[in-house]
């Protein structure tokens, strides 16, 4: 019997980082499948170092959106930067990924 491996497009990695971005800033966890990496053909790390990367690109236009709104009030605008910790679920082996931000 052949073994079907799914595999997931750049396009649609892409795609679910962006939307996860958006859980990971409201302070909701991630829960990803075991064969997650394997399927979209990355490591662990390449995937937070993207992670990484959008949520620093949401911050950029929240502050610009933030500047451009509170432009007479004050001059700055605090950025967050931003952890990613992926941890694994002994139970079914899958991951789970959190961001907590450093003001």
């Amino acid at each position: 019997m052949p073994t079907v491996i799914t595999t997931i497009s750049a396009e649609e990695l892409d795609y679910r980082i962006e939307m996860s971005a958006y859980n990971l800033i409201e302070g909701k966890k991630l829960w990803l499948a075991p064969g997650f990496f394997r399927a979209a053909g990355i490591t662990p790390k390449e995937f937070m170092e993207k992670m990484l990367q959008r949520l620093y690109q949401e911050e950029l236009e929240i502050a610009h959106a933030d500047l451009y709104a509170n432009s007479y009030d004050r001059g700055y605008v605090n950025i967050r930067q931003w952890r990613v910790f992926i941890t694994r679920k002994p139970e079914d082996l899958s991951f789970v990924v959190q961001a907590t931000s450093v003001d």
